[in-house]
């Protein structure tokens, strides 16, 4: 709920599609979970980002808790 609560507002401020870079083995536990319930999400592990690339943190998404 609470991932698909942050990609409903960033799409509200026309960022999409969400991208969520997790740690490496989140990554496809995550993006199972996330394509199951439909949720347009892309999610990277730290692993598979160049070092050169730079983001701009919009928000967070805590799990687990």
């Amino acid at each position: 709920e609470a991932a698909r609560s942050q990609r409903d507002e960033l799409a509200e401020r026309g960022f999409m599609p969400m991208v969520l870079v997790v740690e490496p083995k989140l990554r496809r536990s995550l993006s199972t979970v996330f394509e199951r319930f439909g949720l347009d999400i892309v999610v990277l592990s730290h692993a598979e980002i160049d070092n050169s690339i730079t983001f701009e943190h919009l928000g967070a998404v805590m799990i687990g808790e």
